[in-house]
Order: structure tokens, then C-alpha cells, then sequence
């Protein structure tokens, strides 16, 4: 299970729908600054946060999150050149409203901001080797299935920024990385496996519970691998200051970056043979 999140405080969500909230009107929000303040807005597309289009595709929400983690000052460390954040830390579900849509132009509050970014993870980066990032993409792909419906997938499934992966599900569950670049380096190829590469993701990803490979089970203490909480140790602030940083008029709203595989406009990860989530009906 995640670890506690910022509701710690709050009664589950749960007792809330059914007691709290809707018998005594009591608040069923987050905790945060300005909770009506303007995070950022969503572009020209509708944004889906239900746990298939979070676990098993690309996403707007998701890719900000890696961009942000990628982007965002480690002080005294090397930049980080390749960030992932975890389809899972990605939530629909607030205390008390499902939000699983993000509709195209719409305002994204501080407030829902955090309810969509809820545990209390840091940010951080470490010295990893190319194996242990292609190592952590074949793990991340294996949850993928062929044919649909994905009904409950698990959290498994990164969200990037810095590279490029090409997966397909017809082949091999170990063989399902048809491409990964970082730059110019080519993973698939075993001289760039070889080498170390400064990694940022969350520290839920490191830990026992969340490490995706045996590898990287305790990288975020590992003092050999030079582990570096962000300026802004929260993940969820380092979102938040990323997403009004660039998408913080309606004018630039957050929408899928495209611009990536051989044509230069396809997502940063490129599905094939896998089955596609539906789009879900808002709540």
C-alpha cells in the first residue's frame, strides 16, 4: 500500500462520503495554502485521470509530474537527464468527489491539484546505470495486456521525461522494450548500459514498497549513488510550482506532448499491441 498521505489528519475518505461530508457538511478538502488559487490550466484537451488511462498511456497530468521532477534544481548534485513518476501517484479520487476528468480549458486549483498529487512523497535524484533503467522500463511495461478491458491496472506504469520507450506487448514480457533513448544514448545497446545516469523520480519509487526492480530498492539512502532531495522536497510542490511556471494561463494550458518517435509526433512513449483504456464518463 502507498505510504500516509497528507489527509493523515482527516478521517478516510470513505466514513467522510458516508457521514461526514454529506451529514454535516464538514470539509472534505485538503490542506493547503490557497486552495482556490490558480495552479495552472488544461489545454485543448480533456485530461483523463481514471486508473486506466493513468496506468496504461501516456498522460498529460503524469508527464508533467516526470517533467517536473526532472526539471526542478537538485542543489549540488549533476542534473538529473531522466525523471519517471508512477502512473498510481496519480489520483481521480478525492474525499469526496471522483474527479476523472480534467476538461480541456478548465482551471486546475491549488486545491484539486493536490488531491490529484495526494502522498507525501520527496523529490529526488540518484546515479543509476543504463540496466538499471532499462531494467525499470521492462518492469514498469509488464503490467500492459494485450486485450482489453483494463479494469483495475496496477500503479506500476511510468510516466517520463527525458527519453523515449517504445513498447510492444506482442512480444515477451522481458522483451517488451523495443526502444529507449536518453538523448542520443540508445539503452538497447549494451555499451550505454553500462554507463551511470543521474535519475529524479519520487522516493516511493526507491523504497521497499515501491521499487519497481530489486536493484533499486534503497537507491534513496545508498550513498554511493549520491541521493539529493530537490530545492522543494515535496513532489507535490515541485508539481505545483512547475505547473504554474508553464501552464499558467489559459492561453498555455497543459496538453500531451507529442513530439516524440520517428514521425515527431507521437507521445514520449510509444504503445503498440496493448490494449488502449476506454475514456471514462465523468462523475
Amino acid at each position: 500500500m502507498k505510504g500516509p498521505t497528507k489527509l493523515g489528519i482527516i478521517v478516510g475518505a470513505a466514513w467522510m462520503l458516508g457521514t461526514g461530508c454529506v451529514r454535516y457538511n464538514d470539509r472534505c478538502k485538503v490542506f493547503v495554502e490557497d486552495p482556490e488559487g490558480t495552479a495552472g490550466y488544461i489545454g485543448g484537451e480533456d485530461v483523463y485521470l481514471d486508473k486506466p488511462n493513468a496506468r496504461a498511456a501516456n498522460n498529460a497530468v503524469g508527464q508533467m509530474a516526470a517533467d517536473a521532477l526532472l526539471h526542478t534544481g537538485y542543489p549540488d548534485a549533476t542534473p538529473p537527464v531522466f525523471a519517471a513518476y508512477n502512473g498510481g501517484g496519480v489520483r481521480a479520487e478525492g474525499l469526496c468527489y471522483t474527479h476523472n476528468i480534467l476538461p480541456a480549458g478548465s482551471k486546475v486549483s491549488d486545491e484539486l491539484l493536490h488531491e490529484i498529487f495526494l502522498f507525501d512523497d520527496q523529490a529526488l535524484s540518484v546515479d543509476v546505470t543504463g540496466q538499471e533503467l532499462f531494467d525499470l522500463m521492462v518492469a514498469s511495461a509488464k503490467g500492459l495486456v494485450e486485450t482489453g478491458p483494463i479494469s483495475d491496472p496496477d500503479g506500476n506504469f511510468l510516466q517520463i521525461a527525458g527519453g523515449e520507450v517504445a513498447i510492444d506487448c506482442a512480444k515477451p514480457t522481458g522483451a517488451r522494450i523495443t526502444r529507449f533513448l536518453i538523448g542520443a544514448d540508445d539503452l538497447l545497446l549494451n555499451a550505454n548500459r553500462a554507463k551511470t545516469y543521474r535519475f529524479a523520480t519520487i522516493n516511493f519509487l526507491l523504497q521497499k514498497d515501491g521499487a519497481l526492480t530489486p536493484a533499486l530498492e534503497g537507491a534513496d539512502v545508498d550513498v554511493a549513488r549520491k541521493p539529493t532531495q530537490a530545492s522543494r522536497a515535496s513532489a507535490t510542490d515541485t508539481i505545483e510550482l512547475y505547473m504554474k511556471a508553464n501552464y499558467g494561463s489559459p492561453a498555455h494550458g497543459l496538453a500531451l506532448d507529442r513530439t516524440y518517435g520517428p514521425s515527431r509526433t507521437e507521445p514520449r512513449i510509444q504503445i503498440t499491441n496493448c490494449a488502449q483504456p476506454t475514456r471514462p464518463r465523468s462523475i
